[in-house]
């Protein structure tokens, strides 16, 4: 059964109700009475719902009626976001110096009069619509919840104190049973035995020696455990989503739920997951559904991710103070703790981590209400469908998509997947008006319409990768929701746009461009601005002055790469920086006159540069906030910096194809925060091998040399024609078989 996303999304559209802009602007155009009393009806049917969503499944009608609720609400959201447009559109043109400007926002459909009208039509339509179908709520006898406790305790994922002697079973699998333990996910279909299930089980569910405490709940436990059939994946995520679960009721809620008499096969663990789904809090759940937008084996990036749940409103901070990168890495760490995400890569401010295929069929089964995935096999797209992908474009047709206006999502998330079609895109740019996110990436169109303008609420446009278009109107500056803007890799692209400045709401911002110099006022006046990327912009010379720079004062990521002109970074950027990303810039001096300062940088990787023998000194200042260092390709470098071991959260290190490079460092064993260790293709070598002395809970050690030479204390494996290298030191705990 698909599932509905009310409450998340009615809490939602009361978060935004709150806030200072719609008061302010609600105010000011004589419709406050009527926003406050759909925020009045919102408040009094969420107190309901999450009753409606316990007894959904036994009531056609009452799942009716929560349909009917998310879709006024959807409608709701569309229309209240027009004042979040009218107060950003005010602003801009209170600041902006230009007559031009003022001139056309009388003249536009945005001015007060016409404004009011429309919006006055649009919220009392609202408004007795929610008030009609809160009435028709009233049949049902709902019981007024007003808090979601299903909250996720989260555990340590690594499990590294697992003691053999406390997994029962027999002895030939107790290996086993902790390797299930230890690794990150495990395999979905491989079957265990009865008693190993359990002790997987127990090993979720409680904290150490808890089970003993709770009798009762083991007793049921083991009833759970053998509808699991033996499968390694359903155990081990129902018993993380029972995790610290002390209420008898909630376990005998799974034991006992009508799922498990479903017909299924022996491997069919979709009961077990959908369970687990269950047990959810409801801000996650909708999140989980995006994932179903997107291929099994995808990839995912923690900044893509949170982009699109960002621009659909679903990173919430209950107090406002939270940034929504930190809100998605909780929600991401929740989904991990579940046992939903699998195979994190972590570099800190960014990670990649993937879904497993059998939980991907699961964000299929709740999600199929209103997400889709076209695909050569897709004949029709439902009038209900609000967020779409495209993974093939064979079947693409203007009959296949639906007439509806509330499309919010289309996104070609597989690469070398785009549109080539403008009559196309011309189409969904005129009909699909409330789109959030528009992700055109590897698309093969010459011009992007000016209508695009009209799509005021759009907070994602990604143009990347298109190698045909040259230009683009300029009334792309009036699109001032937007939060995400990337041009990457549109090598053709002759300038950006005029009125960038006016996108004062965008946080990520990335360019290619055959300019060579930027229109400094223009991104200067991108406060909230966060990511800065220049990729392949061959003819820039120059970045920002410091006077503009010193405005970007929410800039925390910088990416340069494939910037053949570029002489210098201007020193003053990086002592705002967090992450620095810099590769193939073949006249990038990164040598800075000024003296080393302290910085906050926690990421910073350096790529293609054969002409560097060191590293710059400015690295210094970056001493005590490093958290990842990777150095790839500096074919000539032949030293580490000095301040290496004075890196005291250096947890990252990866160095790779520095075939000069003087390694091991005499004094690496004093980093003693490094988790994940990787040195690839190295000749120069010194005695001193101590590499992780005082190390504790080291994750991974991978060397790679290519010179036959004998390491004292170190088990080696021939791997084609170098040597791979597995360190194994007392007080070092390294993965084994690396």
């Amino acid at each position: 059964m698909a599932d509905y996303f009310v409450f998340d999304i009615v809490n939602s559209l009361l978060g935004k109700i709150a806030t200072y802009a719609y008061e302010e602007v609600s105010q000011a155009y004589g419709l406050y009475e009527d926003v406050q009393g759909i925020k009045d009806t919102l408040s009094i049917v969420k107190g309901v719902l999450l009753d409606a969503e316990e007894k959904k499944e036994h009531n056609q009608a009452l799942r009716e009626w929560l349909r009917q609720i998310q879709n006024v609400c959807t409608d709701a959201e569309d229309v209240l976001d027009g004042f979040e447009y009218q107060s950003s559109r005010k602003q801009v043109v209170k600041a902006s110096g230009s007559i031009r400007v003022k001139v056309d926002h009388f003249f536009s459909s945005s001015n007060s009069l016409v404004f009011r009208l429309r919006m006055a039509h649009q919220i009392n339509d609202v408004r007795e619509r929610l008030d009609k179908i809160a009435a028709d709520g009233n049949k049902f006898g709902l019981e007024r919840i007003d808090v979601d406790n299903r909250l996720v305790q989260r555990r340590e994922m690594t499990h590294s104190h697992v003691d053999a002697s406390d997994v029962v079973g027999r002895e030939s699998d107790r290996d086993e049973i902790i390797k299930l333990l230890m690794q990150s996910h495990p395999d979905g279909d491989k079957s265990l035995s009865p008693q190993n299930c359990l002790s997987l089980f127990v090993r979720w569910a409680f904290k150490d020696g808890q089970e003993k405490q709770h009798p009762d709940l083991m007793e049921i436990g083991k009833e759970i455990v053998k509808k699991c059939r033996g499968v390694p994946l359903a155990v081990r995520t129902l018993g993380t989503s029972l995790f610290s679960a002390s209420d008898i009721e909630k376990w005998e809620f799974v034991r006992d739920h009508e799922i498990w008499n479903l017909k299924q096969k022996r491997e069919d663990i979709l009961p077990a997951l959908k369970l687990s789904y269950d047990q959810m809090p409801f801000h996650l759940k909708h999140c989980f559904a995006y994932f179903s937008l997107f291929p099994k084996d995808f990839r995912f990036i923690n900044t893509e991710i949170t982009n699109l749940w960002a621009s659909l409103g679903l990173l919430q901070s209950p107090d406002g103070s939270q940034k929504v990168d930190k809100i998605a890495r909780q929600y991401i760490e929740e989904l991990h703790s579940r046992s939903f995400l699998q195979d994190f890569t972590d570099y800190g401010l960014f990670y990649f981590f993937n879904v497993h295929d059998l939980v991907h069929d699961l964000a299929l089964y709740v999600a199929k209400e209103e997400f889709l995935m076209v695909d050569s096999r897709t004949q029709r797209i439902a009038e209900q469908v609000r967020h779409l992908s495209i993974v093939e474009t064979d079947s693409l047709d203007h009959t296949l998509f639906p007439k509806s206006k509330s499309l919010r999502t289309i996104i070609f998330p597989v690469e070398g997947v785009g549109l080539a079609r403008e009559t196309l895109l011309q189409t969904w740019l005129s009909r699909y008006r409330y789109l959030r996110i528009l992700d055109l990436s590897d698309s093969s169109f010459e011009t992007l319409p000016n209508i695009i303008s009209k799509l005021v609420h759009l907070r994602v446009l990604d143009l990347s990768n298109n190698r045909q278009i040259k230009k683009l109107p300029h009334s792309i500056g009036k699109l001032q929701n937007l939060q995400v803007f990337s041009v990457s890799g549109c090598m053709q692209l002759e300038a950006l746009p005029k009125g960038l400045g006016m996108l004062k709401k965008l946080r990520e911002l990335k360019i290619t461009t055959k300019q060579s110099f930027l229109s400094q006022e223009e991104v200067a006046k991108l406060s909230n601005l966060q990511t800065l990327s220049f990729e392949y912009c061959v003819n820039l010379k120059f970045l920002l002055e410091k006077e503009q720079l010193a405005q970007l004062s929410s800039l925390q990521i910088l990416v340069v790469r494939s910037c053949g002109s570029l002489e210098s970074l201007p020193f003053y950027i990086l002592t705002k920086l967090e992450a620095l990303f810099v590769a193939d810039c073949e006249k990038l001096n990164l040598f800075l006159d000024e003296e080393a300062q302290t910085l906050r940088m926690k990421f910073l990787h350096v790529e293609n540069f054969p002409w560097l023998t060191r590293l710059p000194t400015w690295i210094e200042g970056a001493a005590d906030t490093l958290q990842t260092l990777i150095i790839y390709n500096l074919s000539i470098l032949c030293l580490l910096p000095e301040c290496l071991p004075e890196m005291t959260h250096l947890k990252r290190l990866h160095i790779s194809e520095c075939p000069s490079l003087l390694f091991p460092s005499t004094h690496m064993h004093r980093l003693t925060t490094i988790e994940d260790l990787s040195i690839e293709g190295f000749l120069a070598y010194t005695s001193e091998y101590r590499i992780c002395g005082s190390t504790r809970g080291i994750d991974v050690i991978v060397v790679i040399v290519d010179s036959s030479m004998r390491l004292r204390g170190v088990s080696a494996r021939v791997c084609s024609e170098r040597r791979r290298v597995s360190f194994s030191f007392e007080a070092c705990v390294c993965d084994q078989g690396i």
